[in-house]
């Protein structure tokens, strides 16, 4: 918090209480939580789609389970076959007819229809990537070559950069609040 006290005569907003400092720093976290989030995303999802290109696994005779693949965050890509997003939409299980069904809640079946979902054991469902799918799967997912130096670089830098807003975004309220008192309706200047 700054040491001079600012008053606003056009504004009805304490920056004196510490309250801008607050929302600053909430969207610094919230910002950095998203950048960590994306690179669990990329890290993962491209460690995964290059486990099943090496495996071979491009067509139904040769589709793998994931025990059988050595990829980095099986739990997050479990979450992501299971989602129905796009990412689940690029694999095709091959014995997913098998599997038991379960039917929605009654706020899924509000939502999302009232067709059955499939449960997924992934100790014996088979995925595969199509052929057709496959360079779309490589050039979206790219490998992320260094996800501890970027996410670091990225916290560091928005560091610096909320701290350099909660010394400026004071004076910058104070000089339009400096404008807008000057600015009447008997102004000159309009």
């Amino acid at each position: 918090m700054a040491n001079k006290i600012y008053s606003y005569q056009n504004f009805d907003f304490d920056v004196n209480n510490g309250a801008l400092d607050v929302l600053l720093w909430s969207i610094y976290a919230g910002i950095v939580i998203g950048v960590l989030a994306s690179l669990i995303y990329r890290v993962s999802t491209h460690s995964f789609v290059s486990a099943v290109i090496k495996a071979g696994a491009l067509d139904e005779q040769n589709a793998v389970t994931l025990d059988s693949l050595d990829f980095r965050g099986k739990w997050y890509i479990k979450r992501q076959l299971r989602a129905g997003n796009s990412f689940s939409r690029l694999f095709v299980c091959t014995n997913a007819d098998t599997f038991p069904k379960k039917q929605r809640s009654a706020f899924g079946r509000f939502f999302l229809g009232n067709e059955d979902i499939s449960v997924i054991p992934f100790e014996t469902a088979k995925f595969y990537l199509p052929e057709e799918r496959r360079i779309a799967a490589e050039l979206r997912f790219t490998e992320e070559k260094a996800p501890v130096r970027t996410f670091v670089l990225c916290a560091a830098i928005l560091a610096v950069v909320i701290a350099a807003a909660t010394v400026f975004v004071p004076e910058l309220l104070q000089m339009l609040d400096n404008l807008m008192t000057e600015l009447t309706p008997r102004s000159k200047f309009i």
